[in-house]
């Protein structure tokens, strides 16, 4: 493409409708997620990036850490200053299903104290999905809107096993060619609220047996992923 005013000649620029002109020299690649956790009988909304590291996580009463969300602060806050991110997809993925430590009951990151996590099975990503709308929503208007399967993960493991008593279910195939890509991307800038609304409609049913054969697994983490082109501050 040719070169913009203020652009060295020769770089590679893209010009939105608006007339503002993005200079691809000054962005990289990158992702921002976040997590929640679904509960047996859940039928109230949950928001993916309504928390940020060592917040609460949505659904829950553990606290996020670096493996649930690479959010500094809510989501609710927007991005950081002179942040901005263009988004062109949005993926989720199902990380576990889980259930408490024995005494307390609480849903904790690490199997321990009676807490034990396993992958999805296919007939419990099935009673999620049928019953889960999503709407991502930025500036409070909502941008897409779908279920889990419209939003496949694009990576994560691949599993071969050969035993019919195996089961592990993912949201798409692994492969990032396999992620949904906007034809237009999601202009987020800094400082306006977005999210990720999971918006039940009905109860869920989550109440998974597990592979140690103790107390059914009633709670899923849940993870939502933006990839795109960020831009950040030059520090």
């Amino acid at each position: 493409m040719s070169a913009k005013v203020g652009t060295a000649p020769s770089t590679t620029t893209i010009t939105f409708p608006d007339g503002t002109t993005l200079a691809l020299g000054d962005w990289v690649e990158d992702r921002l997620f976040g997590s929640c956790q679904l509960n047996n009988g859940d039928a109230g909304s949950l928001e993916i990036f309504s928390a940020g590291r060592s917040q609460q996580i949505p659904g829950g009463r553990r606290n996020q850490s670096d493996i649930d969300t690479n959010l500094p602060r809510a989501g609710s806050n927007g991005l950081q200053k002179d942040y901005r991110m263009l988004v062109y997809s949005i993926c989720t993925r199902f990380v576990r299903a889980c259930r408490g430590q024995t005494v307390s009951g609480d849903v904790v990151l690490a199997d321990v104290n009676g807490a034990y996590s396993d992958p999805l099975k296919l007939r419990t990503l099935f009673n999620i999905e049928r019953l889960v709308a999503l709407d991502f929503k930025y500036n409070g208007k909502s941008q897409n809107m779908g279920t889990a399967f419209d939003y496949p993960q694009g990576g994560g493991a691949y599993v071969f096993a050969a035993t019919t008593a195996f089961e592990y279910a993912q949201n798409g195939a692994p492969s990032p060619r396999d992620r949904v890509a906007m034809a237009i991307p999601i202009d987020m800038k800094e400082g306006l609220i977005f999210t990720l609304e999971i918006k039940p409609q009905a109860p869920l049913a989550i109440d998974q047996v597990p592979t140690d054969n103790g107390v059914h697994e009633f709670h899923v983490d849940m993870k939502g992923t933006l990839v795109g082109l960020v831009q950040r501050p030059v520090v």
